[in-house]
């Protein structure tokens, strides 16, 4: 059998077969296309459920990794140690002393710097730890200075007694009682100029590691009453401290800081009313005078001196004298009736008319 084909049969034939072709193009394309869409979905999806994928797609596209693959992409990168607050660097040098010492965390201070943690016993404290660094935020810690050197071989020592008796006795910086009553001597004369240095002195207190401060009373100026300073003490390593109420009161008087001028004058009043009042002066009575009368003799010769200017005629045995132990004077009788009294004290009293009438005599202008 024989097909012929005529021009327009030809045409349409081979205009079929590209149609065809491109049809099989199409989808060869299509086909190569959707194993590339679903090899990309299936590593999203792997890179989702694995933080190293995660990771290392990130340091990919910075371009910081190859393309090498991935030996076990479920194992997972260590995480970085977080950083430590003030609160564990202070309890990471207590927990370590602690081994050999007892003391508070409060005692520790601490300061950070460029990341790192330093941290030492405060300046007040009874304890001189050195100075230690915190290591790998808060993995280790290790000695800086040479005092925290020598602690660390103390630890490392289990604490031995003789090692203990040095690290645990202070190192003095007041050497005497010279320097001690000088340190508060100095303090306080930037306010009180009248207190000379004779006027303070030091008694040492080794049970504490100090030595204690007193001083005289002297006239304050500021105060317009004497005064003293109260009970100061100063640690072997020169921490200054008030002991008592007054030594407190006069701090706040004689404190400077940036903010505040020394000397304030609005704590005077504060240091007077805790100061004892001052006692109000009392006249002193006069001793008691011995008797000037001592006798009835005397008692009457002192009524005839009294009268004797204005009656001559009178004689001193005109007069006679009896002691009035009620009224404690003596009672001259005179011979012509008149009655005086005569007091221990040499004081004369007329006591009846004849006698008013002489003395108003003697007593009067004249004669």
């Amino acid at each position: 059998m024989s097909v012929h084909l005529d021009s327009r049969n030809f045409i349409f034939l081979t205009k079929s077969l590209v149609v065809v072709m491109v049809i099989v193009a199409t989808l060869m394309i299509s086909a190569c296309g959707g194993d590339d869409s679903e090899t990309l979905s299936d590593q999203k999806a792997a890179a989702a459920a694995s933080p190293s994928l995660q990771t290392l797609e990130a340091r990919k596209a910075d371009g910081t990794t190859s393309n090498a693959p991935v030996a076990n992409s479920h194992a997972t990168l260590p995480t970085a140690t977080p950083g430590i607050d003030m609160e564990r660097a202070r309890k990471h040098l207590w927990v370590h002393l602690s081994k050999c010492i007892t003391f508070a965390v409060a005692d520790i201070e601490a300061v950070q710097l460029e990341g790192i943690w330093y941290v030492r016993a405060r300046l007040d404290s009874k304890h001189e730890t050195g100075l230690w660094k915190i290591l790998d935020n808060g993995q280790d810690i290790e000695p800086y200075d040479q005092r925290a050197k020598n602690w660390l071989a103390t630890i490392t020592g289990e604490c031995a007694e003789e090692n203990m008796r040095v690290m645990t006795t202070p190192t003095p910086v007041v050497t005497g009682a010279e320097y001690a009553r000088t340190a508060i001597w100095s303090m306080i004369v930037g306010c009180v100029s009248e207190l000379e240095k004779s006027n303070v002195y030091a008694s040492e207190n080794p049970s504490n590691a100090e030595w204690i401060i007193t001083t005289d009373e002297i006239f304050v100026e500021a105060l317009e009453r004497e005064s003293n300073f109260g009970v100061w003490s100063i640690s072997y390593a020169g921490v200054r401290a008030p002991k008592d109420n007054l030594a407190k009161l006069w701090d706040m008087y004689l404190y400077e800081s940036p903010e505040r001028q020394p000397c304030g004058l609005q704590y005077l009043a504060g240091i007077k009313d805790s100061l004892p009042a001052i006692p109000t002066p009392t006249n002193t009575p006069n001793p008691t005078q011995a008797p000037i009368i001592r006798s009835g003799s005397q008692a009457a010769s002192s009524i005839w001196a009294h009268l004797i200017p204005c009656f001559s005629d009178i004689e001193i045995s005109d007069f006679s004298a009896t002691f009035d132990s009620s009224k404690s004077n003596w009672v001259v009788l005179q011979s012509d009736g008149s009655t005086w009294s005569v007091g221990n004290d040499g004081i004369i009293a007329a006591s009846n008319a004849l006698a008013k009438t002489a003395d108003s005599k003697v007593t009067g202008v004249g004669c």
